[in-house]
C-alpha cells in the first residue's frame, strides 16, 4: 500500500498531532484511546502518513479494534 487516502488523513493538525508526534520515537508502540468520535482514528492516519516519510510501510501497523 504505502499511501494514505488525504480523505483520512486532512491537512489541518491539532495539538494532539504534535504532542504524538514528539512521542513516537520513545517507544515501540503507542496507544491512543479517547471517547469516539474524538479524532483518534484521524489522528492515527496523519502519524501514519507522517511515518511513512521516514520508513517503509511494513514497519507500521495500524491495528482497529473496534470492528
Amino acid at each position: 500500500m504505502g499511501a494514505v487516502s488525504p480523505e483520512l488523513a486532512p491537512r489541518y493538525r491539532r495539538k494532539a498531532f504534535k504532542q504524538l508526534m514528539e512521542r513516537i520515537g520513545e517507544r515501540q508502540a503507542l496507544l491512543i484511546t479517547g471517547l469516539r468520535k474524538m479524532g483518534e482514528t484521524t489522528l492515527m492516519y496523519q502519524a501514519i502518513e507522517e511515518l511513512l516519510k521516514a520508513c517503509p510501510p511494513e514497519k507500521i501497523l495500524y491495528f482497529c479494534s473496534t470492528k
